[in-house]
């Protein structure tokens, strides 16, 4: 059975990664143009949240997961129920 959860989260992850690299394409700053995405992304978050710990929860265990990513591993879904 697949997890809509996890298709969500792949989905969002591969369309930010082709806006990240739009974004480079047409020649922004990329530390501006990340800034200004990091800003919407965790506006959205601290909106959905239905409170301030759970939208820092989330937006933690996303960095984290950033961290593990960077280091050259898969991102991957883990079920964070902060949002849903």
């Amino acid at each position: 059975m697949i997890d809509n959860h996890e298709v969500s989260f792949d989905t969002a992850a591969d369309r930010t990664f082709e806006l990240v690299d739009n974004l480079e394409r047409d020649g922004l700053e990329a530390g501006s143009a990340l800034a200004g995405a990091l800003t919407v992304i965790f506006m959205k978050v601290i909106e959905g949240a239905p409170d301030s710990a759970s939208a820092l929860a989330l937006i933690s265990h996303c960095l984290g997961s950033a961290v593990v990513g960077a280091s050259g591993e898969e991102l991957m879904y883990e079920s964070s129920s902060a949002l849903h």
